[in-house]
């Protein structure tokens, strides 16, 4: 019999994984001289206009990522926000061919399947012909970006994922050199990534908590959105919302006792006088005393919120100087930051006692972008209906009855 082969008794190698260029430590290794020349004194050299600069830095940046899908939405929104067209594909024809491959650089290959573009012709992105009208704000456009209406807030994971994404690409932005003369302003706009993710966490757990007990509780018993909800007429909901009225009695006596504790002198109330949309600043918070510690305040200025340019609400008052002071569950007024914005529906009892029984809550740093009313634009076309006339009146609307006939 022949001799028996020794095992091994060596751990299996675990695969090498490839970095994506996301991890928490991943740096971009040094550029050789070569491509240090071509970057300073043609790529991105200060002679080159800024939209060329940044055009190719999108794409070679996009080149040397593993965007996921996740990532790939975050940064495409991004980019659009920011005046980069970034939605149609110019390259659709797959694979490229072996002789292709052979004869190409990697520079090369990833202009032909490049799918972000700074040019001309599309009212919806940059056009240098009205170059007077478009700015470089780094800042602004993080400020703009990472804001609740435009991310996902399903998770803290994901939010730090999407702040992640434009920190990563600013570190690019700044290793390369790609524009010199903006250099604090993208430093800037690094700032914000991180600011960001703190207080979007903050307000992802806030949209959990607000209006908190004690608004429910008065909403309830003084005809705000909650009169009426009986909680335990929910049975059929995981998260019934509202409460009874009894359970409201009991928790606004125990508020009452501590907006005492506050310095609240609380006087009898029967009814709401005033309901309104309103719009605020957050300028200072006070936590709960000692001495009973169910309820804090926050003191608001008023704001010129995100949708006044949107839509005006039917109830929406005008804008005013005067400060207010809203009080919150202890659990809500810890999360709340000094700077944050807030849309707000306000009731107002008639013993002057003010609450809230809808709030959402934006990041201290928001801005409204302009590009921000263009994301769904498109550019118009000709319309081949023939146009109503004294003859034929129903004409368009005949046309259009025979066009949804045929899909």
């Amino acid at each position: 019999m022949g001799k028996k082969s020794k095992k091994s008794n060596k751990t299996p190698k675990a695969p090498k994984v490839k970095p994506n260029g996301f991890e928490e430590f991943y740096a971009d290794p040094p550029i050789t001289p070569e491509e240090a020349i071509e970057e300073r004194h043609d790529l991105y050299s200060p002679t080159r206009p800024f939209p060329d600069r940044i055009q190719t830095c999108i794409q070679r940046y996009r080149a040397r990522r593993k965007l996921d899908e996740i990532k790939a939405n975050c940064f495409n929104k991004y980019l659009i926000l920011g005046g980069i067209e970034s939605t149609n594909k110019a390259f659709t024809g797959g694979a490229l061919d072996d002789e292709t491959l052979a004869t190409t650089t990697a520079d090369e290959i990833a202009a032909i399947q490049a799918t972000d573009f700074v040019r001309p012709g599309n009212k919806k992105y940059y056009d240098p012909a009205e170059s007077d009208k478009w700015i470089v704000d780094w800042e602004g456009v993080a400020k703009g970006f990472l804001i609740p209406t435009q991310l996902e807030m399903e998770s803290e994971q994901l939010i730090k994922l999407y702040c992640a994404v434009i920190k990563n690409f600013l570190n690019y932005v700044l290793q390369h050199e790609v524009c010199p003369e903006y250099v604090e302003d993208v430093m800037a706009a690094r700032r914000i990534c991180g600011q960001a993710e703190e207080e979007l966490n903050a307000i992802r757990r806030l949209g959990k908590k607000l209006p908190g007990n004690f608004n429910i509780a008065l909403s309830t018993l003084f005809g705000g959105v909650y009169f009426g909800i009986n909680q335990a007429d929910q049975p059929w909901q995981e998260h019934a919302i509202g409460m009874t009225v009894e359970k409201a009695e009991e928790v606004l006596k125990k508020g009452v006792q501590a907006l005492d504790a506050l310095g609240y002198v609380w006087k009898k109330a029967d009814i709401v006088v005033i309901s309104s949309t309103r719009d605020y600043e957050v300028t200072a918070i006070e936590l709960p005393k000692e001495e009973d510690g169910m309820l804090g305040f926050f003191k608001c200025k008023p704001w010129e919120g995100p949708q006044s340019d949107v839509y005006e609400a039917p109830n929406k008052t005008p804008l005013s100087t005067q400060e207010e002071t809203f009080y919150v569950d202890a659990d809500i007024i810890e999360l709340i930051q000094v700077g944050m914005k807030v849309e707000m529906i306000v009731r107002e009892i008639d013993n002057g006692f003010k609450f809230f029984d809808h709030a959402g809550f934006f990041c201290s740093f928001y801005t409204c972008l302009e590009n921000e009313k263009m994301v769904d634009w498109k550019e118009p076309v000709l319309n081949t209906r023939p146009g109503p006339t004294e003859d034929d009146p129903d004409a368009e609307e005949r046309m259009m009855q025979s066009e949804m006939a045929v899909e």
